[in-house]
């Protein structure tokens, strides 16, 4: 399995900076920046192609939409490469040497990105792929059902849409489908790119989510801060060198995000922002960059925006709140271009900083009271601690009351208080108290303030805590590098030479820091504390493991590869999806019935779907359950809990036992099923084909 995620990491990395990478290198950004924007060029790429081909009723598939783009993207990097030439033999006829820039030398930048490679993906198999159960181990999660779900239907339903139309039952008939298919707007871009990677994968879904994780998460996401960090502070190699450690120190994220939920598109989507707000500070930036090079920039910004919002649109106002700060400040600094002399400038300073405050608070207030928006916003996630606990755990990064990081945190207090004397920087500082002041709200308090604060967000604090951490990176790395600098001198005082002061002292202070930063466990005499990381990897071992305790076990996992054997492609199951069984379809591709956990009493539910939950048992004297078997398609039942409720693993939240009567009556004496096969409290029954059978003709098999 581990050949099969090499394999599907390959490719995801692939897919998601290729086609980038060459609309960047066409527009000629150093390659520091091209390694963090081409993600988000790819994936709005992909997008795009999906909703052109679906509206010209094109057929979709991995190889249109990447093939597609791909073609796309070389021809216009051989047209710019065609275009730069001539512009080379020009500038060659009136002065023979062009001298190039530091930061477009392989010898710099080649050891930058190896670097943010290097270290993000050695922390991840650490910590993260080792102590999980073989690659093709999956959180059984609320969130994770919809995650295998889409993914599964997509590659059934033959299907690429990144807007909400690919679901469960995206391969099934109309008239067997338990639920009315919705038109409404659903982010799923990353789901479709996950599917793209599936045959890579061996066609294990798990296998691909894994791989795809990881590409974001310790790939997309350094490079972006890479190129962040080469925005903020130039062709620093310390600096650069520090943001490949920084963009792992932080629990929050990317780790956090992959054990809970789990929040698999929302840590995608999160992994452009770097990038994105990378893009806007060029766009603002007042060095000379061309008229047809801002172009390009903020056409790669609005980009980048648009991958992040066809996986979670609150990567829009992610963005929003830590380039609002950078907003207010540019605006305060207008006046400083109109006037020549100093007097009255700082006034119009105030002046225009308040109008830039107040534009982006009323926007804030007007995307709040957005109809559209009204279930998002006021999406009540009840607070996790108290307001000491909370403005401790803030201070010293132990978000989500996991265990503190006091290192990293201060290390970022260290960036903030370089900021307070380098002022250009202390934009940083306010958006990282922003976030700050959100997760306070967001985990300590309910009500208004909450909602109208991380509303956006669901009021989920896993997600404020990953802005959190986002925020932190580039003062993380400011604040390092000023300690290390810090370190240099102090070893000039006590008289090392300046070889050993330069490399030696800061080189040795760096890795004790990130020895304590990254150590699972901390032992004191008889005392022994997880730290951040080690309480990581024990949540991994837990989550990603089929063998724990989850809903469903092992053995029933086994029993359900016997009844897939005996059913094969002859029709669908149904199945109570509570009882673990709903784990069956994304990953095995079994033909279950139910495959999701909500909207069962809802109005969107059919009438048919409606009687097999609470008659099926009445099969044999009711003819509307008769015909809803028909309908449906349905020839098997399936029991993974028979009659022991409260045996563990146990059945998922939500359930209602009145919801399943008519399949949980099912047993052994219930005339018209017939037992197949039975191990323990799990059972598997046919339906006899008296009530299979059309009335006018033939059995008719269903696909899943």
């Amino acid at each position: 399995m581990w050949l099969s995620f090499s394999l599907a990491f390959a490719l995801a990395v692939l897919l998601l900076f290729v086609p980038g990478l060459l609309f960047a290198r066409a527009a000629r950004f150093a390659p520091l920046q091209c390694v963090g924007f081409a993600p988000g060029i790819s994936v709005a790429g992909y997008a795009a192609l999906c909703l052109v081909y679906e509206r010209i009723e094109v057929a979709t598939s991995a190889l249109t939409i990447c093939g597609g783009w791909l073609l796309i993207a070389a021809v216009a990097f051989a047209c710019s490469c065609v275009a730069h030439r001539g512009r080379l033999r020009a500038a060659h006829a009136v002065r023979p040497k062009l001298p190039r820039g530091k930061a477009h030398a392989r010898w710099f930048w080649l050891p930058i990105v190896a670097a943010y490679l290097v270290v993000p993906l050695v922390a991840a198999t650490v910590l993260f792929l080792k102590p999980m159960d073989g690659a093709d181990a999956f959180m059984q999660a609320f969130d994770n059902v919809s995650h295998l779900g889409t993914i599964r239907g997509a590659l059934d339903s033959g299907m690429m849409d990144p807007i909400g139309k690919v679901g469960y039952y995206s391969a099934m008939e109309d008239v067997a489908r338990p639920f009315a298919p919705t038109t409404s707007f659903y982010p799923e871009m990353w789901h479709m790119l996950t599917a793209m990677v599936v045959p890579a994968a061996g066609g294990s879904i798990p296998v691909a989510i894994n791989a795809m994780n990881c590409a974001f998460s310790f790939v997309v996401a350094p490079m972006g801060i890479c190129a962040l960090v080469f925005q903020l502070f130039g062709a620093d190699r310390r600096k650069l060198l520090i943001g490949a450690l920084g963009c792992v120190a932080f629990e929050a994220y990317p780790w956090g995000m992959l054990v809970y939920g789990p929040l698999y598109p929302n840590l995608a989507s999160f992994a452009l922002v770097p990038g994105c707000v990378a893009l806007f500070l060029l766009l603002c930036s007042e060095k000379p960059v061309g008229r047809m090079k801002r172009i390009a920039v903020a056409a790669f910004f609005a980009a980048g925006l648009f991958s992040g919002a066809v996986m979670q649109p609150n990567v829009v106002f992610t963005v929003g709140v830590l380039l609002a700060p950078y907003c207010v400040w540019e605006a305060s600094r207008l006046p400083l271009r109109w006037r020549r002399t100093a007097g009255g400038v700082a006034g119009w300073r105030i002046a225009f900083a308040l109008v830039a405050a107040v534009l982006i608070c009323a926007l804030w207030v007007f995307a709040f009271n957005l109809p559209a928006l009204y279930a998002v916003v006021h999406n009540n996630w009840p607070s996790i601690s108290s307001v000491k606990r909370t403005l401790f755990d803030a201070v010293l990064l132990g978000l989500m009351k996991h265990p503190v990081q006091p290192v990293v945190a201060l290390l970022v207090f260290a960036g903030i208080a370089r900021t307070l004397r380098h002022r250009r920087y202390l934009w940083l500082t306010v958006g990282y108290g922003l976030c700050l002041v959100m997760y306070f709200f967001c985990a300590a308090t309910d009500g208004f303030w909450d909602n109208l604060l991380t509303g956006f967000w669901y009021s989920d604090q896993y997600r404020i805590a990953a802005m959190v951490a986002l925020a932190g990176m580039p003062l993380f790395v400011y604040g390092f590098d000023g300690t290390l600098g810090a370190v240099r001198r102090f070893a000039v005082r006590r008289g090392a030479s300046r070889k050993a002061a330069r490399f030696v002292w800061p080189s040795v202070a760096a890795a004790v820091a990130m020895a304590v930063v990254f150590c699972p466990t901390i032992n004191v005499g008889d005392h022994e504390w997880d730290t951040a990381f080690g309480s990581f990897s024990h949540r991994v071992s837990y989550l990603y493991n089929p063998h724990a305790f989850r809903h469903l076990s092992w053995e029933e996992h086994e029993f359900a590869e016997e009844v897939q054997a005996i059913v094969g492609d002859t029709g669908l199951i149904a199945n109570e999806p509570f009882d673990g069984s709903v784990y069956l379809f994304g990953p095995d591709g079994m033909p279950v019935y139910y495959k999701s956990l909500r909207g069962f009493g809802d109005d969107g539910e059919s009438a048919d779907s409606a009687l097999i939950r609470e008659h099926l048992n009445e099969l044999a004297t009711n003819e509307d359950v008769q015909r809803a078997v028909r309908n449906t398609g349905i020839r098997y039942v399936l029991q993974l809990d028979k009659g022991n409720v409260e045996k563990q693993p146990g059945r998922h939240g939500g359930y209602k036992e009145a919801q399943w009567v008519g399949i949980a009556s099912v047993d052994d004496d219930t005339p018209g099923f017939t037992p197949v096969l039975s191990e323990g409290d799990m059972r598997l029954y046919k339906i006899d084909d008296a009530y299979t059978t059309p009335m006018g003709g033939t059995e008719t098999k269903h696909a899943s």
